[in-house]
C-alpha cells in the first residue's frame, strides 16, 4: 500500500510540474506576443467601427505615386491640377464599440512626399487569435485624386485595384482581387493570382501592354501598344480592337 502512495505522490507531483510548465509557457508566449506589439484576440469579435479621413498634398508637375495596401482596395482616378486628394476609410473590428475603436487606432497610414513623388503604405499590430472568431476583416480602403500626368504603382495583397484617366506608365498587382483601367495613356503592367482584369481605352503607343492573370477573365477593349500580352493561366480571354506594332501574345492555357 506503502509503494502505490509512493507512485500517487509521484505522479501528482508530475502532473502539478507539467501543468506549471504549460501555465509559464503560455505566459512566456503572452510576454513575447506583446512585447512585439502584436494584439492578441480571444472569443468573438462582432462589432465594426469606421472612420473615413482625407489628405490633401499639394505638386507642381508630373506625379509620381506609389500606393502599398495589404488590407484592401485602391482607386486612383485623374482630378485637379497641382492636388493629390486621398481619401482613406477605415473599419476595424473589436468585442465592442470601445473595442473596435481602439483597433481602428492600430490601423495606421503612412504618407511621404518628397517634392513630387509620393508614397504611401500601411501598418496595423499583428493579430494572434486564441478560440476567436471575427464577423469581418480589419481594412483600409484609398479613394486618390491625382493629376492627369501621373505615373502610378499600386501593390495590395487582398483588394481590387482601379485606375481611370492618367497619363503615364503603370504598374498594378494584387494577390487576390479584379483589376480595372479605363482612359489610361502610357505603358501598363497588370498582374493578379485571383481576379478579372478588365482594360478598355488604353494608348500606350510604343510602350509595352501586359495583363496576366493566374486565375480570372481578362476582357480588353480599344488598346494600341507598342507590344501586347495578355495571359490567363484558367480564364476567359475578350478581345475588342486591340493591336500591337510589335509581338502580341495572347494565351489562356
Amino acid at each position: 500500500m506503502k509503494g502505490k502512495w509512493i507512485i500517487a505522490s509521484i505522479l501528482i507531483v508530475f502532473l502539478i510540474g507539467l501543468c506549471a510548465a504549460s501555465i509559464f509557457a503560455v505566459w512566456q508566449g503572452v510576454r513575447m506576443v506583446t512585447a512585439s506589439g502584436d494584439r492578441i484576440r480571444i472569443g468573438a469579435y462582432s462589432t465594426s467601427a469606421t472612420v473615413t479621413e482625407t489628405k490633401n498634398l499639394t505638386v507642381s508637375g508630373p506625379v509620381d505615386l506609389e500606393v502599398n495596401n495589404e488590407l484592401g482596395d485602391v482607386s486612383v482616378q485623374s482630378g485637379a491640377v497641382g492636388q493629390v486628394t486621398v481619401q482613406i476609410e477605415k473599419t476595424a473590428w473589436g468585442k465592442d464599440d470601445a473595442d473596435a475603436q481602439e483597433a481602428l487606432k492600430a490601423l495606421k497610414v503612412n504618407i511621404t512626399q518628397t517634392g513630387n513623388k509620393i508614397k504611401i503604405t500601411v501598418e496595423r499590430r499583428g493579430v494572434v487569435g486564441v478560440m476567436y472568431y471575427s464577423a469581418g476583416e480589419d481594412s483600409l480602403k484609398f479613394t486618390i485624386s491625382v493629376p492627369a500626368e501621373t505615373t502610378v504603382k499600386l501593390n495590395s495583397s487582398n483588394g481590387a485595384l482601379v485606375l481611370d484617366g492618367t497619363r503615364g506608365a503603370a504598374e498594378l498587382n494584387t494577390s487576390f482581387g479584379d483589376v480595372s483601367v479605363t482612359d489610361l495613356t502610357g505603358g501598363l503592367k497588370v498582374t493578379t493570382s485571383n481576379g478579372k482584369i478588365s482594360a478598355e481605352n488604353l494608348t500606350a503607343d510604343t510602350a509595352a501592354v501586359s495583363l496576366r492573370t493566374e486565375f480570372g477573365d481578362i476582357s480588353a477593349k480599344n488598346i494600341t501598344a507598342g507590344e501586347g500580352t495578355l495571359k490567363s493561366t484558367n480564364g476567359v480571354l475578350t478581345l475588342n480592337q486591340v493591336a500591337a506594332s510589335g509581338n502580341l501574345d495572347v494565351r489562356s492555357d
